[in-house]
């Protein structure tokens, strides 16, 4: 799965990875014939029952339409929530997705970055030679 790139869903739909959670799906030569809404959808990833139900609660509490079903098209999900439409909210949501992965890698990125560039011992820096 590569963040930001297309590929092909079949049937003229196709698809992006926002963050792992998060894929949009168009059908962009549909799009003259059908109303913007039903030719884009965002599919929202969950690993547990609970954490997609508190999802659709939020969705359902802004009045957009959505649709809980086991995983189908995100690998590593149990479940995912279909939105219809709206996919700046997928962005928004995706963005966050995005942020806390970074941030729950940066301790590991940074203490190996730490051990690459920081000497373990004033005696080990390399001495110049004139």
């Amino acid at each position: 799965m590569r963040m930001g790139h297309f590929f092909s869903l079949g049937d003229g739909k196709v698809g992006q990875f926002l963050s792992p959670r998060v894929l949009v799906v168009r059908s962009p030569f549909q799009a003259h014939r059908l109303p913007r809404r039903t030719t884009e959808f965002s599919c929202f990833g969950f690993d547990t029952f609970s954490q997609a139900q508190r999802f659709i609660q939020s969705l359902s509490h802004l009045g957009l339409r959505f649709e809980l079903r086991p995983g189908k098209v995100l690998p590593h999900s149990a479940y995912e929530v279909i939105l219809w439409g709206n996919t700046d909210l997928a962005r928004t949501l995706a963005f966050w997705d995005r942020h806390d992965l970074r941030q729950f890698q940066l301790p590991s990125e940074t203490l190996q970055v730490r051990s690459k560039s920081a000497p373990s011992s004033p005696d080990s820096t390399p001495a110049i030679a004139a």
